[in-house]
């Protein structure tokens, strides 16, 4: 990697990630020669990578200065794709892309379901729904006991999958559509998901199907309320009016997809870094109790959001490279 200058690391496409996976020795080689380092990559927007924690400390505390609004990850931009429009009218405006007040008014909305006891009833469905997973397997052993399959796909995606839909109140008969949207939003650069010569209209179309099928679920929920976050949404007000339903459906894609992909990618890598590390797995079975630090100690290493993306509103000067808004 020495021989490969600093601009044409690969830090951000999907296909080095899928060959090579994170790329720490480039991670690592920005942050000792140039911790705040402009990339130009072809078919990306530019943009500044910043590496060490405290730059990205310092950005993420000023939301004055950068602001979250507009594009909140870096993707490739499709022929005939116009940024600004974009930006300026998002097929979805959810937390991750909304600042202050904004943010905490519609954050508000989705915290105030959790309340103690909602979550003790979750932690409870949680056992459940992971011993229903386990027996699944167990029914799958051959007659030596062993069963094939995959970790990811049967107990890492359906785990928190089961759960989420649990919390919006989404019905079993559900789950494939909610793995499918969550699958397409994240595997845009995927040759499974995203043909080629898709239009941007057409490969974003699987938002409107969850709008459509979030309309029809808030309909039933401002009938028939139940226990569950899409009540709470049906019913919300921000300073005494109704929230516009396309924050509502925006607010619900954010809970259903990443909170499921997140998670499945945490649950999956957790099992391969103990693969990894055995010894980590020996002292976790000695001492059960370790689980309590050990899953923060798995979402720190797994890291399932590796990055975001913040525009400067003016020009500041950060780990003395001036950086223009």
């Amino acid at each position: 990697m020495t021989d490969t200058t600093l601009d044409e690391l690969d830090v951000i496409t999907a296909a080095s990630y899928a060959e090579h996976g994170y790329p720490h020795d480039a991670w690592a080689r920005l942050r000792a020669e140039d911790p705040v380092h402009r990339f130009a990559p072809e078919g990306y927007r530019p943009f500044w990578a910043i590496t060490t924690a405290a730059d990205i400390t310092e950005v993420s505390r000023q939301p004055e200065r950068f602001k979250s609004a507009g594009r909140f990850i870096l993707i490739p931009d499709p022929p005939g794709f116009d940024p600004g429009a974009f930006d300026d009218n998002p097929p979805l405006r959810m937390l991750v892309n909304q600042d202050p007040p904004e943010h905490r008014d519609f954050r508000k909305l989705v915290s105030s379901w959790f309340t103690p006891r909602a979550i003790a009833q979750l932690e409870a469905r949680l056992d459940d729904i992971t011993a229903v997973l386990w027996d699944q397997l167990a029914e799958r052993a051959d007659g030596d006991g062993w069963v094939r399959a995959d970790f990811v796909r049967d107990v890492a995606a359906r785990q928190p999958l089961r759960m989420i839909t649990e919390i919006l109140g989404i019905p079993d008969e559900r789950e494939e559509f909610v793995l499918r949207i969550t699958n397409q939003n994240f595997g845009l650069e995927d040759p499974e998901f995203m043909l080629d010569g898709e239009s941007v209209q057409e490969a974003l179309a699987f938002i409107g199907e969850a709008f459509a099928y979030f309309d029809e679920l808030l309909d039933e929920r401002r009938a028939d309320p139940r226990d569950d976050l899409s009540s709470v949404l049906a019913a919300a007000e921000i300073d005494g009016e109704p929230v516009p339903r396309f924050e509502l459906y925006s607010l619900l894609f954010l809970v259903m997809v990443a909170g499921h992909d997140t998670t499945r990618n945490a649950i999956s890598g957790g099992l391969l870094a103990l693969h990894d590390h055995p010894d980590q797995l020996a002292a976790l079975r000695r001492d059960p109790g370790l689980l309590a630090t050990g899953a923060d100690e798995i979402v720190r290493w797994t890291t399932p959001v590796n990055h975001f993306v913040r525009t400067a509103t003016a020009d500041y000067e950060l780990h003395g490279t001036q950086i223009r808004a």
